[in-house]
Formats: structure tokens, sequence, C-alpha cells
């Protein structure tokens, strides 16, 4: 993949974070979602970005019951429910948990960017997350609250492991073998572009293996580490 300025910082960053929870209702079929499994999804990712030097402090949790919201909602809807939940500056990380994402998406975020503050880039910003995936959810293979940490990555400015494919500038960072597309497997030793270095990423945060297979050897390399932090210093 594409070289990328070296960048060093060894400070950590602490990223105040906002959680709304958009369901139907009350009940856990509709996208209700416990206080206990916030602090435990705000665990996992303290946990999974440790070693990235990042961490996360809950500052506040609402909750909405809104249809509209909760269940895949057109863009309208969904900047709608942004203006109305959205908390804190560009440097504040809100995320919306939704009975359906859409699309069938398990989660999908934003990449940083210069926005001007109020605009509708300003108000987008933030991570959508379909409630099954939080931990001890109702999505077999994909509930150990891993798909927020994917998402998360993207709000720091990371891409897909399998960006560009086999050929190209890849995810902007060094140190991801080039994948050739989402391959959804976990197999060790797995190679889609056997004429570039290295074997697929299976057990990276921004592959598209799921929660059983990264499980405890999930990692964001040196190189997605330096990009977080320069990203994060570049647009935060």
């Amino acid at each position: 993949n594409a070289s990328q300025q070296a960048f060093t910082n060894s400070s950590s960053i602490v990223i105040e974070t906002y959680v709304h929870i958009v369901n139907n209702s009350s009940r856990v079929e509709d996208g209700y979602v416990s206080n206990q499994t916030i602090a435990d999804q705000l665990t996992v990712m303290n946990a999974r970005f440790s070693p990235s030097r990042i961490a996360f402090s809950l500052k506040g949790i609402t909750r909405a019951i809104n249809g509209r919201w909760a269940v895949a909602p057109n863009e309208t809807d969904d900047l709608a429910m942004r203006k109305t939940l959205r908390t804190g500056d560009y440097k504040a990380l809100n995320l919306y948990i939704q009975a359906d994402a859409g699309e069938g998406l398990l989660g999908e975020c934003y990449y940083p960017d210069n926005v001007e503050p109020n605009s509708d880039d300003f108000f987008r910003d933030g991570c959508k997350i379909k409630a099954a995936t939080l931990p001890g959810g109702a999505d077999a293979g994909n509930n150990r609250g891993i798909t927020t940490v994917h998402e998360v990555g993207h709000w720091f400015g990371l891409m897909h492991t399998f960006e560009g494919g086999c050929e190209g500038n890849g995810d902007f960072v060094d140190d991801t073998p080039a994948e050739k597309e989402a391959t959804y497997q976990c197999t060790v030793g797995l190679d889609t572009c056997p004429d570039q270095p290295g074997l697929d990423s299976i057990h990276n945060y921004m592959a598209y293996t799921n929660d059983d297979c990264i499980d405890e050897l999930g990692e964001f390399t040196p190189g997605q580490i330096a990009r977080m932090h320069a990203q994060w210093s570049e647009f935060r």
C-alpha cells in the first residue's frame, strides 16, 4: 500500500463519547440497549484502542423512541436525527445505536474532514451502529463489540484493509498488505494479492472478518496507529 509520511506522537488521546440509543420501543428486539451494555461496549473500545494510545470517556447517554430514526432512516431522517441528538464539538465521538442501520449494514461512519461548525457535514460526523452487534447482542458471530471498533477506526481516518484491491495506493498505510477484496474469510495464510508482499490481514480491525475471527488477535498496525494520530491532529 502507498507510503505515508512518518508520524510520531507519544501522547494519548482521550475522546469525549456520547451514545444515542434510538429504537422503536423499550423491547430488545426493537433496539433497546441497557446502560450496562453501553458500559461493556466502552470497555471493549478502550481495551482494543489502548495499544494505539487512544481512550474513550463516556460523557452521556440519550434515548429516543422514533421509528423513522431507528430503522434504516433515509438521508433526510438521518440528518434530522443527528441534528437533534449530536453533542459536543468535532473532537467528540457520537455513536448512534439503532435497531437497523440500513442496507444490511452493521455500522457506518464518516471519515474526518475540514468541516464548518454547525454545517450539515459537521452534524453527519459520528457512527451509526446496529444494536445487535454490541456485546452480548443478537447478531451471532458479530456480537463482541468489534463493529464499533471498526467504525470508530473510520472516524479516525482509517480505510478498509482491502481498499483499492491489489493495485494503487490502497489504504494509505504501508504495513497493511494489499488485499484484492473483502473476503469475509477467516483463513490463516489467505493471500488474495500473491504478487504483493504479505498475507491478508484477517485479524485486522479494518478488515471484513467477523468478531469471532478477530477475537483476541485483533490489531491495528503501527502504520494505522500513526495514521489515526495524524488524522486526529489534522482534522479534529
